[in-house]
């Protein structure tokens, strides 16, 4: 960490201005955020790996979309690189964030994150996408590279869901009737530009009222309303604190009626199963343990609901 906090005040100090504090705000050795008080003002600076500096680069252009879209941002002051890191700073937001929030505040952080879900789902392009830069690809990626893959995997006796008892045969069955049934929906099912990390960790809620939606790392191509729809109906099993108003608020944000999970149910537990069960197989491919471990986990606390069974 000190050689962090020297390799930051020599760039800091630089681009910031002479620096008077410096402190972690989370990270582990990798990916790590920190808050620069300087004489020109806070910052929040986050240091990553180079080989991540396209997650940057598509963070800064979620940004500036968003800012034209009307949505409160974080000002992005600079984007550093060398062999090694990349460093992205951006003027640090006064305000509440995640359990800061009080209860009162929170439908309406819900509602206007509807609204921006809603607004950006008009965006049909992503510069630096991690899995497509455009609908098209977005489109074939999913149908393609997820869930006809995901079906032919599941149709495989050495399926790792299978050999380790993540499924019963019966539930195998019930999956792939899912994911089929997705398959034939997927035509008349939108796609556009999501958030992809919906809570009120990534929110900064001012003493304006203001709503800053902030960390776009996870943003991509995906179906909408869907897959915005699926973080909030996930939440609201996996977490005993996520209240059913709060999927509501969003739902009206949106301009969505209040029904609409139960009219797409089938359709979102396919797709959430197919968002676990896929993150399962990166994470075993790459030996992801922790990753693994979180998933499954998931994966055993949903999966009965999402079966319908």
């Amino acid at each position: 960490m000190e050689e962090t906090i020297k390799f930051l005040k020599n760039i800091g100090s630089n681009k910031l201005g002479a620096i008077k504090s410096i402190k972690k705000l989370f990270g582990g050795t990798v990916n790590q955020t920190y808050k620069i008080t300087s004489i020109n003002g806070e910052f929040v600076v986050r240091v990553n790996t180079i080989d991540q500096i396209n997650v940057f680069k598509k963070e800064i252009y979620c940004y500036e979309v968003a800012k034209k879209l009307g949505i409160p941002s974080p000002e992005v002051i600079d984007l550093y690189e060398n062999s090694i890191h990349c460093v992205l700073t951006t003027k640090y937001i006064q305000g509440l964030s995640d359990k800061e929030i009080i209860e009162d505040k929170r439908s309406l952080v819900w509602r206007k994150l509807g609204e921006y879900s809603q607004l950006i789902s008009q965006i049909k392009e992503l510069p630096y996408g991690d899995d497509a830069e455009n609908i098209s690809d977005a489109k074939s990626h999913y149908l393609n590279k997820m869930l006809s893959y995901s079906t032919e995997e599941f149709s495989n006796s050495n399926d790792y869901f299978i050999k380790n008892n993540l499924f019963n045969q019966s539930e195998v069955k019930r999956v792939i009737n899912l994911l089929d049934t997705l398959k034939s929906e997927l035509a008349k099912v939108d796609f556009g530009l999501i958030h992809g990390d919906l809570s009120l960790s990534n929110v900064v809620l001012n003493d304006k009222g203001g709503v800053y939606l902030i960390d776009w790392g996870c943003a991509k191509l995906s179906p909408v309303p869907d897959l915005p729809v699926m973080e909030l109906y996930l939440q609201s099993i996996l977490k005993e604190s996520f209240q059913v108003e709060y999927i509501f608020e969003f739902l009206k944000g949106y301009g969505l009626d209040n029904n609409y999970i139960d009219k797409t149910r089938e359709r979102l537990n396919a797709m959430s199963l197919l968002n676990f069960t896929d993150k399962i197989r990166w994470a075993v491919d790459n030996d992801k343990k922790e990753a693994l471990k979180k998933y499954k986990e998931k994966l055993e606390k949903t999966k009965h609901q999402l079966l319908m069974i």
